[in-house]
């Protein structure tokens, strides 16, 4: 059993933690202008590719697909589980679509309408539903809390995930909740636990990239160094990167080769081994 990211978060102030879990104090510029550019990438590979809506029981996911694809990149937004949705997060879909990757964005019932165990077991459908969908490997990619999200996928339902790719996440979520981010989640320090990837086991099979801009906070780097080591990999440190411009500067179609690549040795060795 792991501790997570251990017990120095418990050393800082109020005020301190309360910064260090503020990725928007530490980028280069506000939140709401970071949103916008989502929304407007977004929008203009949304409109380029044509995009089909596919709902689900309580939320839905929208799909950019191709014949025959080399693997299946599933998008799960950031926003603290209480902002953003499908449509602002369809940016990167042109370029997987034309490197031959299928991508889907997955809307989730966001805070304070559902709790993060909703949240889950909504991602966890359609992730399952995309795997009746389309047969190709399954990429769970997520950012920040979409990152959670996306790791928490993986150990629930490890069969369906070929590799994870995860964009500055919170992986422990005990710190959280001393901040204004618990005002809609409502957590307690046992349910955060319960509820963080950092405490749960992943078999070695998943690949995985872990990675996290220069410029976020200590914190933040914590988090992401320490759930790579749990998925049996390093953290990427991304050069010059903060929290918001490490995933709009991303080029997935390279990431996904190497996921694809790296994964593909790792079960020759198993064979030969």
């Amino acid at each position: 059993m792991t501790n997570g990211i251990g017990d120095g978060w418990r050393a800082l102030t109020p005020d301190q933690l309360e910064h260090e879990y503020s990725p928007s104090a530490w980028s280069k510029r506000p939140w709401d202008v970071y949103k916008r550019d989502f929304a407007l990438e977004s929008a203009r590979d949304s409109a380029a590719i044509g995009v089909a809506c596919v709902r689900q029981t309580t939320h839905r996911m929208l799909l950019a697909r191709i014949d025959r694809p080399r693997a299946n990149l599933v998008w799960i937004h950031g926003g603290y589980w209480q902002d953003l949705n499908a449509n602002d997060s369809m940016h990167h879909a042109q370029a997987c679509m034309q490197a031959g990757i299928n991508y889907t964005s997955v809307d989730y019932t966001l805070a304070p309408e559902a709790t993060i165990d909703q949240m889950v077991d909504e991602c966890v459908e359609s992730v399952q539903a995309l795997a009746e969908l389309a047969p190709a490997p399954i990429i769970v990619a997520g950012h920040s809390a979409g990152a959670h999200l996306a790791a928490m996928v993986a150990a629930k339902r490890p069969s369906l995930v070929h590799s994870l790719l995860l964009f500055s996440g919170i992986y422990d979520l005990r710190p959280i909740v001393h901040t204004s981010v618990n005002d809609v989640l409502h957590l307690d320090e046992d349910a955060a636990w319960r509820l963080s990837p950092l405490r749960l086991p992943f078999p070695p099979t998943i690949g995985a990239y872990v990675l996290y801009g220069e410029d976020e906070s200590a914190q933040f780097i914590e988090q992401s160094q320490a759930m790579a080591r749990r998925l049996w990999t390093e953290a990427q440190r991304v050069p010059g990167a903060d929290h918001f411009d490490v995933v709009l500067d991303a080029d997935f179609p390279a990431l996904v080769d190497g996921l694809l690549a790296s994964h593909e040795r790792v079960m020759e060795r198993r064979v030969q081994a």
